[in-house]
């Protein structure tokens, strides 16, 4: 019989070797239960992938061509047409030069020769003619032909005088075209808009504002603006990024509130400034004020005084409601054939009547606190040293030059 350290040693053997079976025959069906087997592995299709993108660079998708390759193409077929574009007008060109050349060449000059004709000397060469190089291609060794002559002038070594070569150049007419639907006025003698003295509607600037507003937000607010005072902070900006000169210029304005978007609007009405030889230029202009923001108009605070008004209202209102109570507490009603009668309890009459007069005048306290009420309107206040933008809706002529005539806070 085994020792009890052998039947364990052996069961352990056993054990182990169950195990062992065990782990082979789950491997083994899995293998042979798997439906990826005999197909290439994820590693072995993404390096056949490579193998073939490293092959075949050109067949590559149209999603990965970059914009800068597409920009190229494109530039090079531009260009491949200008140079096309460019030959057939060199051609053309020498086709014009030579015809030219042989109508000059085949014109026939007259045998008269004018009284004040001066012989010159013939070239030291006989039997050549001078040549020259082509003036439209350059081309060199050219024979040049006898010059345009007037009638009854003949080319034979006589040089024509300053007149005549004057009468000989051909007489070019230009003709205006007009690409407007308005007429041609030649006798239009209007002054040149410049920026030095004109600034075209579209112009900004930025701008403080050295006066504070309170302005009215109803009633008669557009029709009786209040007045403000802005100073133009900088040199302004014109269209296609050009600068004017009217930095330190004051601009007077006209602003009333609007209680919808709660925004001070500012209307532009005058634009000064001071040359700096003492002169002075006063213009008015048409535009509006820009907030911080961009949009039009100053953003500000809203103030309503009415609430007050509309508290002590409802105060004598109930005030006088508890008068009518107390005066009706003094009455006797007595109903009889002639219908119902009220009276006043003798004892009751001065407090009766102390009641009744304090629910009269409490209710006409009311009603005054009410007009009050409906007489004011909501204010936006705005405080100075705002910065905002002033617009030109549009253009200004100043009539004199304010580029470099200015004076700045700095000069």
């Amino acid at each position: 019989m085994d020792s009890p350290s052998k039947t364990k040693r052996k069961q352990l053997f056993i054990a182990a070797g169950g195990v062992a079976g065990g782990i082979a025959v789950l491997v083994l069906g899995m293998w042979l239960s798997d439906p990826n087997r005999g197909k290439p592995t994820p590693m072995e299709i993404h390096a056949q992938k490579q193998r073939e993108s490293m092959t075949d660079f050109t067949a590559r998708s149209s999603s990965s061509v970059s914009a800068e390759e597409v920009w190229r193409t494109n530039s090079e077929k531009v260009l491949e047409e200008l140079r096309r574009d460019n030959a057939a007008l060199r051609e053309r060109l020498n086709e014009i030069d030579e015809a030219l050349l042989k109508n000059l060449s085949a014109s026939k000059p007259s045998r008269n020769l004018p009284a004040n004709a001066t012989p010159v000397s013939k070239p030291q060469e006989s039997g050549k003619e001078p040549t020259s190089s082509n003036p439209f291609t350059g081309a060199p060794g050219r024979r040049l032909p006898p010059p345009p002559t007037q009638r009854g002038v003949e080319y034979s070594g006589v040089q024509p005088t300053h007149n005549q070569q004057q009468a000989q150049r051909p007489q070019i007419g230009i003709q205006m075209i007009n690409l407007s639907n308005k007429p041609v006025d030649e006798d239009d003698d209007r002054p040149q808009k410049n920026i030095s003295h004109y600034l075209p509607a579209g112009s900004f600037a930025t701008a403080v504002l050295l006066a504070g507003v309170d302005a009215p937000t109803g009633g008669q607010a557009k029709s009786q603006p209040v007045p403000t005072l802005l100073r133009l902070m900088d040199a302004g900006q014109l269209p296609n990024y050009w600068n004017s000169d009217v930095a330190s210029c004051h601009v007077t304005g006209a602003a009333h509130g609007d209680i919808a978007s709660e925004r001070v609007h500012i209307r532009l009405e005058i634009l000064s400034c001071v040359l700096t030889n003492g002169d002075v230029v006063e213009e008015s202009i048409k535009g509006y004020v820009a907030g911080e923001d961009g949009k039009a108009g100053l953003r500000g605070r809203l103030v309503s005084k009415q609430g007050s008004l509309i508290a002590k209202s409802l105060l004598a209102g109930v005030v006088s409601g508890v008068g009518n109570s107390i005066t009706q507490q003094y009455q006797q009603v007595s109903t009889s054939a002639l219908g119902n009668v009220t009276t006043i309890d003798p004892n009751k009459v001065l407090d009766a009547g102390v009641s009744t007069g304090t629910a009269n005048a409490l209710e006409k306290v009311a009603d005054f606190y009410l007009e009050r009420a409906n007489e004011i309107y909501p204010i936006l206040e705005v405080d100075a040293n705002r910065i905002g933008e002033i617009v030109l809706l549009g253009g200004t002529d100043f009539g004199t030059d304010l580029i470099g005539n200015t004076r700045d806070y700095d000069e």
